[in-house]
């Protein structure tokens, strides 16, 4: 997959989550590595981050399990005289070497999701013309994104776009919608979000008769594509 053109960087997650994200993985392994005792809400807030951000990198989610199971056993000890719930927890070596993983996938340009003018200029092979593809979008007040995967003959591709309102200065939406965005507005961006992903499928499928699957959160926005159905072949056609 060759980005072409757009010169713009790749990105997945918002800069400053991904700032927050590192800072604070840094934080817990630097406690940890001195011997401390790590605040255990800490660790949860940064586990709850992670998981999210993982979704650009799902085969490697299996790593987040020694820290979901370290979490569920600190949550059940109590404090010996106080019989409170303890505050903080040492880390053992493997929780620390799966938070090391993660936060340097998160830190590769490899495995980060595409902006949406570099997907739409990318170059597919000509092989996944005929595949099926699922797409699963989402939209909120501040951006919306999704992720397009073609299956063909077994094997897998897996394509992100992304879109932040605030950095991008596309004003095609806003030319639609006005200059700002309210809770009424999701649905019409959840619908937009999809449509965007039908377009990049449509790059990729040509005029092949591959199907495609829609997956959102938003039922509107399902039911805009197609009447009462979640599955529906690119281009609208059951």
């Amino acid at each position: 997959m060759n980005p072409v053109g757009s010169g713009l960087s790749p990105l997945s997650i918002p800069g400053e989550k991904l700032e927050l994200i590192g800072s604070q993985g840094d934080y817990v392994l630097r406690k940890a590595e001195a011997g401390q005792a790590v605040e255990i809400n800490v660790v949860e807030s940064h586990l709850g981050r992670v998981t999210r951000a993982t979704q650009c990198f799902t085969r490697y989610r299996c790593h987040l399990a020694p820290i979901f199971a370290w979490l569920k056993a600190v949550k059940r000890k109590r404090n010996a005289v106080s019989k409170a719930p303890i505050r903080s927890a040492f880390l053992g070596s493997n929780v620390c070497d799966k938070i090391r993983l993660l936060l340097g996938l998160l830190r590769s340009e490899q495995v980060r999701a595409f902006s949406l003018p570099e997907i739409i200029g990318c170059s597919v092979d000509a092989e996944w013309a005929a595949s099926s593809s699922t797409i699963i979008t989402d939209a909120s007040l501040e951006g919306l994104g999704g992720t397009i995967c073609p299956v063909s003959n077994g094997r897998t591709l897996r394509l992100w776009f992304a879109l932040n309102f605030r950095q991008s200065s596309d004003t095609a939406l806003r030319k639609l919608m006005g200059d700002t965005f309210v809770s009424g507005d999701i649905s019409r961006l959840e619908l937009i979000a999809i449509v965007l992903g039908l377009i990049i499928v449509g790059e990729i499928q040509g005029e092949s008769e591959g199907e495609c699957t829609v997956l959102s959160d938003n039922t509107a926005a399902i039911h805009a594509c197609g009447p009462a159905s979640a599955s529906l072949p690119c281009g609208g056609r059951e």
